[in-house]
């Protein structure tokens, strides 16, 4: 017997101006299939009149995981689709913190900074350990991320291990792709340059948290310098060089500080002509082993913004990625593919804990160095997500955002911050921004929505 998903998010009832018919925007979060269904068929959805339906509506509703057999197990189903993720898994992810030195003075981070850099020897282990993980054949792709504190203070590390780890990617017939998240201060025309066309790098995400005296507020040097005209000359300058063909992404960090000024942020990015050539995204601000949290707008406020954000955008020629995707792998954690090192050499299975002085000495969420791993029960708990999520122990369990947010992050949800992402809760306004964008006759978006 048919029954709807538990996996099924729809939008308010939407009227059709030219025929007066209302219809509801319907997705399936485990297939991400995207219906217009007439609101009539939706009420008997609803109603559990699954049988009254015409044989050729239930045939698509089920195709795409809106109706499903009243016996499947959704959620054993979705978490063994992430299970299958890992195990298929191809590439070998390496994040790597050259420095842990950063010319910045966010009060947001949770980070304690220091003039070490990723030592020779610290990267012999490191190169070492990533070919004897190539030499098992299990790979057929390397991908680095450059992380910090701030990794272009590190770039002399760059420099010595990009050529070393791309080496090794062929040598074992890997592909090789990098990315680098940096304040983007170093971010200079020639820097961008030896980082894309020398270093291999493929993507480049550079933060900016508003127009010039917003971001400059939060986002000064420590001596509490201006950042704002530098970094957007370096953008501008990377997006008019047509040589660099890498991605390049924009993050803003929202609080109740700034949160007033991200649509400027958009109009001044939109007027440079940056939508054309950069992502931009947005992301509440969190705890990070400090008490940054308490700058944050609450999770509705946020969200309510968020959709306000998101179609002016969309209006200013941006790609807007309106709807969640499938999120298999949470993160990191949950992967035996995946870590991290940091400055000193010592390996970590998340990106929010190292260099966090807050996670004690030693950090206890360490474990270990290239050549001996060290047990962390800290970490081990990270590892273990999806058996939580299985046995109940988070809402992830019971939410129909699971299959596109993959719980969102482990960490978050074991220090009692639950992560859940704002489209939890502006997900029925996404449904109509999308339905409307799909309709311009541009359709940028790239959106199909089937219409029932």
């Amino acid at each position: 017997m048919l029954v709807a998903s538990r996996y099924v998010v729809a939008s308010d009832a939407v009227t059709d101006v030219g025929n007066g018919q209302a219809f509801r925007i319907v997705m399936s979060t485990r297939s991400q299939d995207v219906l217009v269904v007439p609101d009539s068929q939706w009420e008997m959805i609803e109603r559990g009149c699954i049988a009254s339906l015409p044989e050729d509506v239930r045939v698509s509703l089920s195709k795409s995981a809106i109706l499903v057999e009243s016996d499947e197990d959704e959620l054993a189903g979705v978490l063994a689709a992430s299970h299958a993720a890992i195990a298929r898994a191809r590439g070998l992810y390496e994040c790597i913190q050259p420095s842990a030195s950063c010319t910045l003075g966010c009060d947001y981070c949770g980070q304690q900074h220091s003039n070490t850099l990723l030592s020779s020897a610290q990267q012999d282990a490191l190169v070492r350990r990533i070919g004897r993980r190539l030499e098992s054949g299990r790979y057929d792709g390397l991908e680095i991320g450059w992380f910090g504190a701030e990794p272009l203070t590190g770039l002399s590390v760059m420099r010595t291990l990009s050529p070393r780890l791309r080496t090794l990617a062929s040598a074992h017939r890997c592909a090789y792709t990098a990315r680098i998240i940096t304040n983007g201060i170093a971010l200079l025309p020639r820097v961008a340059r030896e980082l894309v066309l020398d270093l291999g790098v493929n993507e480049i995400e550079v933060t900016l948290d508003g127009p010039q005296a917003v971001h400059d507020a939060r986002r000064a040097t420590k001596a509490g310098n201006p950042t704002f005209g530098r970094i957007f000359a370096n953008l501008q300058a990377f997006a008019a060089d047509s040589d660099l063909k890498a991605g390049l992404k924009l993050r803003c960090n929202v609080d109740r500080r700034n949160a007033d000024h991200v649509a400027a942020l958009i109009e001044m990015l939109a007027d440079g002509g940056l939508q054309h050539r950069a992502q931009l995204y947005f992301a509440p601000v969190h705890d990070w082993g400090n008490e940054a949290a308490g700058l944050s707008l609450s999770a509705q406020e946020y969200a309510d913004r968020e959709i306000d954000w998101l179609a002016l955008m969309s209006l200013r020629g941006f790609a807007v990625p309106v709807l969640p995707q499938s999120k298999p792998v949470v993160c990191m954690a949950v992967s035996p593919h995946a870590g991290l090192t940091d400055p000193s050499g010592q390996r970590f299975n998340c990106t929010e804990v190292s260099l966090v002085p807050a996670y004690g000495v030693p950090n206890r969420y360490a474990t270990g160095d290239q050549d001996l791993m060290r047990p962390s029960e800290a970490a081990a708990t990270l590892g273990n997500f999806l058996t939580d999520v299985a046995e109940g122990r988070f809402d992830c369990s019971r939410c129909v955002m699971l299959p596109v947010c993959g719980g969102a992050c482990p960490k978050q949800w074991h220090d009692g911050h639950p992560p859940c992402p704002s489209a939890k809760r502006n997900i029925k306004d996404r449904l109509i921004l999308a339905w409307a964008m799909a309709r311009r006759p541009s359709n940028a978006s790239g959106l199909t929505l089937e219409t029932l």
